[in-house]
């Protein structure tokens, strides 16, 4: 069952599976243009004490807890919780997963206790038994727990040209698409292996095999905690995947959009495996854009339509006539129509935010487009409306909409009526912290 799963290595070849655990020699460009590149993890987080992972089959979850260090005194971040158990401080994380688009395909629900690793594993064969195939590992970790079932990064990616180099967007499809194995966004699969024994700090061979001890407990079900409560993380759903229902605790997750600084690929063009790489080795990355203790915005934020923290009804439609505008296009209702556009807020703790709205502007918007802000994910929590009239364009295209004290949940709503006098414009918010 385990070569049926999502592909192994050549289960011909030796123990050691004939893989190079001896110098390596990389140049930039044989890099970049691999799309696969050694991955280094640059965040915060130790490898934790007795490493405990939960996989939900149900809920695309993977839950991992374990005891902190004793003495360890580094900063927690936004995405994680510590609970204290006795002496010991616990540290729970989850992220979203694939699973195998058929339930035949995935590991059966049991408890595994050791896991090997490929801590760089580049694109390049598996071996399932519907023969050899050419895989986009990406030079992410492949850490298998059932045989060939593993976890890994997210295969499917895109690219683009950047100045011109060619650049890998690697995305994680959360629901049942995979080959039975768990794909995982790449940074979080970088952390994974990290917490679970894998030195991320470290620089590997290609396809340099490490076990490790770890328990993995695979649920048909969602994963719930001792309270009862279901397990969900805060990353959208693909087709086939849908939300526990009753009682649940979502957790909050990071992306390397927003934490570039967390994982990043060893770009020096030439390397020794095996090596641990210096403190502030991500550093040559773009700061990373929210605090990572709060997780609050550090600076100003965008929130576009074209985003998973943007919605809207059946009124708003897609356009992209108007070159003044926020991405690729924006949404819009008709004159005299009903609807509501919400966007979401990047808000994880308490704090003050001067809000904006950015539309783009004409001579038959809506004049008294109606915006409203919600401190938290309740309708109590909504502040008074303010209404902006879209024929105007603001101060470089923006109208400040306020300054609000926003929790965990805030939200930006936009209202258009039967009344509208014109098109009301939903395309995008923007969020900065306020003193």
């Amino acid at each position: 069952m385990a070569l049926v799963g999502c592909g192994s290595p050549d289960p011909t070849e030796a123990e050691n599976d004939g893989l190079d655990t001896g110098d390596l020699d990389f140049s930039t460009e044989e890099i970049r243009s691999t799309g696969s590149p050694p991955w280094v993890y640059g965040g915060p987080l130790p490898t934790l004490v007795s490493p405990k992972v939960v996989v939900s089959q149900s809920g695309h979850t993977v839950r991992v807890t374990g005891d902190l260090p004793e003495g360890w005194s580094g900063v927690v971040p936004y995405y994680a919780s510590v609970e204290m158990a006795g002496a010991r401080r616990v540290l729970t994380v989850v992220y979203p997963i694939a699973t195998g688009a058929s339930a035949a395909l995935d590991s059966a629900a049991r408890t595994f206790n050791t896991v090997s690793g490929i801590p760089y594993r580049p694109n390049g064969m598996a071996y399932p038994t519907t023969g050899p195939a050419y895989v986009t590992w990406g030079g992410f970790p492949f850490v298998a727990y059932n045989g060939g079932i593993a976890f890994h990064g997210p295969i499917t990616y895109t690219t683009l040209t950047a100045g011109g180099e060619r650049v890998y967007d690697w995305y994680l499809q959360r629901g049942p698409v995979s080959h039975g194995c768990n794909r995982m966004q790449g940074e979080h699969v970088v952390e994974f292996a990290h917490l679970i024994g894998f030195d991320m700090h470290n620089t590997w061979g290609a396809n340099v095999r490490v076990g490790r001890r770890a328990t993995v407990q695979v649920l048909r079900d969602y994963d719930r905690l001792s309270t009862g409560e279901a397990v969900d993380v805060d990353y959208p759903r693909w087709a086939g995947a849908r939300a526990p229902t009753g009682p649940t605790r979502v957790f909050p997750t990071w992306n390397a959009d927003e934490m570039p600084r967390l994982v990043c690929a060893d770009h020096r063009a030439t390397r020794r495996s095996n090596t641990p790489v210096p403190d502030g080795f991500c550093d040559y990355m773009p700061s990373n854009s929210r605090d990572l203790a709060t997780g609050n915005p550090i600076g100003p934020v965008l929130v576009d339509n074209g985003t998973a923290a943007f919605r809207a009804s059946s009124s708003f439609a897609r356009y992209t006539r108007s070159p003044v505008r926020v991405g690729v296009d924006y949404m819009a209702a008709e004159i005299a129509t009903a609807g509501t556009a919400t966007w979401r807020l990047p808000v994880t703790r308490s704090g003050r935010f001067r809000l904006w709205a950015r539309y783009a502007p004409d001579e038959n918007r809506n004049t008294r487009a109606s915006y409203r802000a919600y401190s938290d994910a309740t309708e109590a929590s909504g502040q008074s409306p303010v209404v902006v009239n879209q024929r105007q364009p603001g101060t470089q295209g923006w109208v400040e909409l306020g300054v609000y004290s926003l929790n965990p949940g805030a939200k930006v709503v936009l209202s258009a009526a039967t009344s509208s006098d014109g098109w009301t414009i939903a395309d995008a918010v923007r969020l900065e912290p306020a003193p």
